[in-house]
């Protein structure tokens, strides 16, 4: 089954029981319905799932507004397409749902995700076979990241932080703009760039007594910083990644640091001594033992050369179903009447791969994709210059015709500094 707004190439090379090409914007009603008619039509065993999931009978009172007439509105999709995708998913099998990472970087990302899981948990808890849920990460080692605690809900491991406190302010920025944060540094990250809003963040680094960037190449936020240190690439240095799939796989440095840069853990070390405040663990083996401490799931899992994967922790896996009160329809700002997407280019990756050459020469400059009957109407060819206003900003961009992009949306690839689309949305990073 494939869910897209947007032609794929899956749609020529793969054998397809349902597709469902909603309108953009409309994913949280798809999702949403699918769980709604398999509990009308009970395509599972409701019983089962209601007492392995305690919230059960709250989240399908929040599942009321999502009846067939009300989404077909809104996603243009017909209800019995819907009822077949929802018969197929919940057959007694294995499922695998892939995400695509469009969806997770729109305003409401968290919520469509939050919908799918439900609609894994519920079939999950009422029928045979397993559910997986995949939402691709940009980087190779996102999943490293998070395990390690780089997120303000969990300590190293997915432990819980007890001290609310501890994790209920996460806007830096705005902190930053309001004098709350005195120091920031930031680790191999261009928010000027991958971040929503960004004169928000330029307001903020540029109000930030102290500015550190740590990275690879000279960004258009490691420029605004008051100090920059540079890094070493994967190539340079020793550790481990951690893909989607948990397993743990070793990297080695092929070549010594080139210039004055060091690999990210030994600026860590001298940082922490500078501060007075030194490390205990100087090597990678001991990191190592310390994440084993800290970080349950990592217990012996750590590779030598072979790749390993951690188990989760099923004893502190509580399930339960994610309620929210979005309105079904999704309306845009009135007088701007196309829906804006974006995602990488298929050659590019974020802005750091513009100081590849070689993708480059592939993809060497942003070019918008709108349908031809929208151009044909607003008297656009492909090879124009067109500017994209929205109530947050403006940006200037060639622009193609593509039947691969639905009428009414206008897809912008974010990877370009010369088109920052992202000053056009107005989420926050999802």
């Amino acid at each position: 089954m494939i869910a897209n707004p947007r032609k794929v190439v899956f749609d020529s090379r793969a054998k397809i029981d349902v597709r469902m090409t909603y309108k953009h914007g409309s994913d949280l009603a798809v999702a949403s319905r699918l769980s709604r008619i398999i509990i009308d039509n009970k395509l599972v065993d409701i019983g089962k799932a209601q007492s392995a999931v305690p919230n059960y009978n709250e989240w399908v009172q929040s599942l009321a507004p999502y009846t067939a007439d009300a989404v077909e509105k809104t996603t243009g999709l017909p209800d019995d397409v819907l009822t077949r995708a929802a018969e197929r998913f919940a057959r007694d099998a294995d499922r695998f749902v892939i995400v695509g990472n469009d969806i997770l970087d729109t305003n409401q990302g968290e919520e469509i995700l939050n919908a799918l899981l439900n609609l894994c948990t519920l079939v999950q808890h009422g029928s045979t076979g397993s559910v997986s849920i995949y939402p691709p990460r940009e980087h190779c080692n996102s999943q490293g990241v998070n395990d390690m605690g780089c997120t303000p809900e969990f300590l190293p491991g997915y432990q819980p932080i007890k001290d609310s406190s501890a994790s209920g302010d996460t806007d830096l920025f705005q902190n930053c703009i309001d004098g709350k944060l005195k120091f920031l540094f930031i680790a191999g990250e261009d928010p000027l760039q991958s971040y929503y809003k960004p004169q928000l963040v330029k307001e903020a680094l540029r109000t930030v007594p102290f500015l550190v960037v740590t990275d690879v190449f000279m960004t258009d936020t490691a420029r605004m910083a008051d100090l920059v240190l540079p890094t070493s690439t994967f190539a340079e240095k020793d550790g481990t990644y951690t893909n989607m799939s948990r397993h743990v796989q070793r990297v080695a440095a092929a070549v010594i640091p080139q210039g004055l840069s060091k690999p990210d853990f030994d600026i860590l070390i001298e940082l922490a001594s500078a501060l007075g405040k030194p490390f205990q663990n100087t090597d990678i083996a001991s990191v190592q033992q310390e994440i084993e401490n800290v970080a349950p799931v990592y217990k012996g899992v750590f590779p030598g050369d072979k790749s390993v994967q951690w188990k989760p922790d099923s004893a502190n896996t509580n399930p339960r179903f994610h309620t929210n009160d979005a309105s079904v329809e999704q309306n845009g700002a009135e007088g701007y009447p196309f829906t804006l997407q974006t995602n990488n280019h298929m050659f590019h990756i974020g802005s750091y791969s513009q100081s590849a050459k070689a993708l480059v020469d592939i993809g060497p400059e942003c070019i918008a994709e709108l349908h031809p009957d929208d151009a044909k109407g607003l008297g656009i060819s492909s090879g124009d210059s067109i500017v994209v206003e929205s109530p947050e900003g403006k940006v200037e961009v060639k622009v193609k015709t593509s039947k691969v992009t639905s009428r009414g949306m206008l897809y912008i690839p974010k990877n370009w500094t010369t088109v920052p689309v992202n000053a056009l949305r107005n989420g926050e990073e999802g």
